[in-house]
């Protein structure tokens, strides 16, 4: 990327999900998912400057000495983390009949305006912390994942009472 040159959309780049054949049937190719890219683009600094228009609105509405809203790096850690949460719990690799939710669209993450729909997540995100009097997000961890997953429930019910442009998901 070049400086200066503006951001339009993030392509987040998911694994090679093709299917190969093995001794006449056929399997999905293993691939880990891409963790070390997804942190990378989220750690970018252009990418971290199109998080302040949200941390600002954040810090409007959360009226919060929260650490998550004092930089937009963390903004931008709690999405790369919440990406692999659901790619880690709710993927293709997890059995259909394991699964709670289906993942969120990547295309919800690509909208950094104060509106849209990475807006609603991440003030979920931080009313959800806020309530549950978490200290911090602590998605690797497993031991929480069934608190992760009220979180993400809460997550698709703020997504589907907000505007219909992305209620639809």
């Amino acid at each position: 990327m070049n400086v200066g040159e503006e951001i339009t959309s993030i392509n987040i780049p998911l694994p090679n999900r093709n299917t190969m054949a093995s001794r006449g049937r056929l399997q999905r190719a293993k691939k880990p998912f891409p963790a070390d890219a997804i942190r990378k683009l989220f750690e970018n600094s252009d990418i971290c400057l199109k998080f302040e228009p949200i941390r600002l609105k954040l810090q409007n509405e959360i009226n919060r000495d929260d650490p998550y809203l004092k930089e937009n790096r963390n903004l931008a850690s709690v999405v790369s983390d919440f990406l692999l949460f659901q790619e880690r719990f709710l993927g293709p690799e997890i059995p259909s009949h394991q699964r709670k939710y289906t993942q969120l669209p990547v295309k919800l993450f690509r909208d950094f305006s104060p509106e849209g729909p990475l807006f609603v997540i991440l003030r979920t995100c931080i009313l959800f912390k806020i309530s549950q009097d978490l200290r911090k997000f602590d998605f690797h961890n497993p031991t929480r994942r069934d608190k992760h997953m009220e979180l993400f429930a809460a997550i698709e019910s703020a997504l589907i009472v907000c505007p219909s442009k992305y209620a639809k998901f």
